[in-house]
């Protein structure tokens, strides 16, 4: 994590713990109020049935809380815009932050799709030369056909005894086969091993 980033989330932790100190406090004065409102009821009965004067300080503690009360609610209102303020002084060095930080990956990325594609050359190339191979040993094979013929021998055709065949339904590979599916790429891209690779890579 970036300094910008961590200096950016403390400010948002700093505010929130300002937001449930107030929060906290507005219930506070809300239980005043309520505990005042009812010391005032009961002074102006005491007054009607034994007379006496109001207590006029109950009124100004009211009041006073009550002025409290607006002033905690405006805060409360302004916390976001507040908040918002202050992350947008950061809004540079988190960006220049991020970027370094992309750049980076980035940077790595490039170097995993360079192993990649190296990776799909040799492979095709390794196709190739199996293909070139099972013609050259068509080839050598023919050098039997006459002999076969006459001596009633089934032939091989190492076009249709492929150990490794694009159609894998007819492929006598089994197992981790080199073939590779759309299947195979799909979990890999999405971060997993098809289960005959894994037990092939564990056997490795």
């Amino acid at each position: 994590m970036t300094n910008a980033v961590e200096v950016a989330k403390q400010t948002v932790e700093n505010y929130e713990g300002k937001r449930i100190e107030l929060q906290n406090k507005l219930v506070e004065l809300d239980t005043d109020i309520r505990r005042l409102n009812k010391e005032i009821e009961a002074d102006f009965q005491s007054i009607v049935m034994n007379g006496g004067i109001q207590n006029e300080k109950l009124r100004t503690e009211l009041s006073a809380v009550q002025g409290t009360r607006e002033q905690v609610l405006i805060m409360l209102g302004n916390m976001d815009n507040l908040l918002q303020g202050a992350l947008e002084g950061m809004r540079g060095q988190v960006e220049a932050d991020r970027d370094k930080v992309f750049a980076e990956i980035r940077k790595q990325e490039e170097a995993l799709a360079d192993e990649i594609k190296t990776a799909k050359l040799n492979y095709l190339q390794s196709l190739v030369k199996q293909h070139e191979l099972i013609m050259d040993a068509s080839g050598e094979l023919g050098a039997f056909r006459d002999i076969e013929t006459r001596l009633g021998i089934r032939p091989i055709d190492m076009r249709t005894r492929r150990l490794v065949d694009f159609d894998m339904a007819q492929s006598y590979y089994k197992g981790f086969h080199p073939i590779v599916t759309v299947e195979d790429v799909r979990k890999a891209y999405f971060g997993e091993l098809e289960y005959h690779a894994e037990q092939y890579a564990e056997q490795k």
